[in-house]
């Protein structure tokens, strides 16, 4: 096969994957406005580029371990279809991992922007 059509065919399935996180994981339909609200908020107050630099990975972050958490929970209930306390250890861990970097993007989004909050309401 041409390696450009695998290539194709790899985004293809990729895109595919972003299509199913969107359709099936409700938590993303949380995600989309605070993402848009968060880049909102780094063009209205003109974050730094080291700032947007920690804003971009920290989207990124919680929106690839969203795509994990799916693909890891349809694994899991391929290979375990009935309950199974280590298939639940499985999804409780990858669950905890799409959490823990959600607190942190927040912790990160704080730490941007509640200064500025701040200061627009002439607080120090």
């Amino acid at each position: 096969m041409n390696k450009s059509i695998s290539r194709w065919h790899s985004l293809r399935y990729a895109f595919s994957g972003i299509k199913t996180i969107l359709k099936y994981e409700k938590n993303t339909w949380i995600y989309i406005p605070i993402t848009i609200f968060v880049v909102a908020g780094g063009f209205y107050f003109r974050i730094q580029a080291f700032e947007w630099l920690a804003i971009v990975i920290c989207l990124g972050i919680v929106w690839a371990f969203e795509a994990a958490n799916t693909a890891l929970e349809a694994l899991v209930d391929l290979t375990s279809p009935e309950i199974h306390p280590v298939a639940k250890i499985a999804k409780d861990c990858s669950a905890a991992a799409v959490l823990i970097t959600a607190i942190t993007s927040a912790v990160v989004g704080v730490i941007v922007f509640l200064p500025r909050i701040l200061n627009l309401f002439g607080l120090p």
